[in-house]
Order: C-alpha cells, then structure tokens, then sequence
C-alpha cells in the first residue's frame, strides 16, 4: 500500500501525512502537461479529459540508513533529449545533514511504463526550487539557502552537460548582488534567466533579469515589492 512505499511523507516523529498534495512545478510541452507533486512526491501527467497519470515516485533521502521526510520536487524541465529533469528541496535531509548537499535532480523518461525509476542524474546539490535548461546546453538551478542552520542568502548554480548527457560538476555563480530565498526561475528566449527571490518579509520580494557570462551572473532587478512570491513563467 502506498503507506509502506518509500516515497511517502513523513512527518517528524516518521507518521505519515497522508493525505498530502502540493502541485508545485509545472511544464506544458507540445501535448503534454506534466506537473511535479511536492506534497505526494510523484510527477504526474495531466491528461485533456482532466485525468491524472502518476508517471513517477520519488524516493525519500536516505540519511545515516534512515529516511528523511521527504524528496519534495519543486521543478521540472524538459531536456533536449526529450527526458524530464525533476529538482528536489529536500529541505529535511538537508538540515539533517547540517551541511546541505543532500538535494538532487532526478531524470525521468515519460515514455517508460509507469511507474517509470527515476534516475538521480545530478547530486550535492542545496534545497533546488527551480531548474532549466539555457541556450548554452547547460542546466540551471536556483539553490533556495546554501547553509544550515537555514541562511536567507540562495544561489544560482550551473550545471555543465557532458557529451554523453550526463552531468558535470555544477558551478556556484558569482553574482552581481546577493541572492535572498530565490523561489522559482525560468529561462527567457535570449538565454536571459527570470528568477524570483521572497527575500524573507513580505513586500519585499522581486523579480530578477539573470544574465550568465562565464562563471559570473549579473543580476538586474525588473520589478520588487511583492508579497512573497513563488513562481515566475514567460
């Protein structure tokens, strides 16, 4: 029973929380609209008649031989290799790790007979709450906090597409300006990152023009003054 599956959430003391369901991230292909559940940890397919299609599970993170609560995918994009490529928070086994780098980014083929095993294609990697392929053929992912115990400073990481598809060691950004819980990002056609960042208090969220040279990210502010904002979509 899917009380027993090692994806399901747990709560803090290991009771379950079912029921739990947090549609997070979304992504609409050319007939297809696949949605990342963070509350049930599934990526699911949202068929035309409204029916849902759970295409894969998420595992919790195992840490010290137990299971931290819980995987949680925030993000999904599609790869040019027409793979979809899912990032975790996985805040739970990142504060339990006390130094972060338990969160990972899964590839899944939504071709697969379901349910399709998702295969961590990235890893060591800080809370990820959004994620996207650029032009230039790498992967991007907004980090939500880099420290534990939890600091309000995010980043943008890199992460380099070898020849066989697989991933390179990602690349922490140097940004123009310091970067505040960024909670959502997406890759605009010019190359040019859109990111979001809630910055802590209300009213004093904003939204960012992200534009990478190098190992260096200029950060340009196009509009603040939100109330904790959590997407950004083009």
């Amino acid at each position: 029973s899917q009380k027993t599956q090692p994806w399901a959430p747990l709560n803090s003391d290991g009771t379950l929380q079912f029921p739990d369901a947090n549609p997070y991230g979304v992504l609409a292909v050319r007939g297809h609209q696949y949605v990342v559940d963070a509350g049930a940890n599934t990526l699911n397919e949202v068929r035309p008649d409204g029916t849902v299609r759970i295409i894969a599970y998420f595992p919790n993170p195992m840490l010290y031989g137990h299971a931290i609560s819980d995987s949680v995918p925030t993000c999904i994009a599609q790869g040019p290799d027409g793979m979809l490529y899912i990032g975790t928070l996985a805040f739970g086994a990142n504060a339990a790790a006390g130094g972060g780098g338990q969160s990972v980014v899964y590839r899944v083929n939504p071709n697969s007979p379901v349910p399709a095993t998702p295969e961590v294609w990235a890893a060591d990697l800080n809370p990820i709450t959004g994620c996207g392929f650029g032009k230039d053929g790498a992967f991007y992912v907004t980090e939500y906090t880099t420290s534990f115990p939890r600091s309000n400073l995010g980043d943008v990481v890199r992460i380099p597409v070898n020849p066989d598809g697989s991933a390179a060691k990602g690349v922490n950004l140097t940004t123009s300006m310091d970067v505040y819980q960024p909670d959502g990002m997406r890759l605009s056609s010019d190359g040019k990152i859109l990111m979001i960042e809630g910055r802590g208090k209300d009213g004093n969220g904003r939204l960012d023009e992200v534009t990478v040279n190098g190992d260096a990210a200029t950060i340009k502010v196009i509009k603040d003054h939100y109330m904790i904002p959590a997407a950004v979509t083009v």
